[in-house]
């Protein structure tokens, strides 16, 4: 796993998780931050804990967004973890 990426933890057919990717795309573009997308579905431990919650955007392990979001608030947590080094 890359240890700098944002995660957007979703899955196949869901349609908020469709609406978002494109905009994260375009932020970890712009902020030179890869951008890992998974399956919770493929994967009993993420499927036990996100099921329910997807869309989910992880930074670093920590959810920092879920459902429907402001991108405003990713780039806030992004930065700030950034400087947290």
């Amino acid at each position: 796993m890359v240890p700098d990426a944002l995660q957007l933890l979703g899955r196949r057919g869901c349609h908020l998780c469709e609406v978002v990717r494109p905009t994260l795309a375009e932020f970890c573009a712009q902020m030179g931050v890869p951008l890992v997308e998974l399956d919770v579905d493929e994967d009993p431990g993420l499927w036990s804990t996100y099921s329910e919650r997807v869309p989910v955007v992880l930074w670093r392990g920590m959810v920092i967004a879920e459902g429907r979001f402001d991108p405003r608030a990713i780039a806030e947590s992004v930065a700030h973890g950034r400087h947290a080094r």
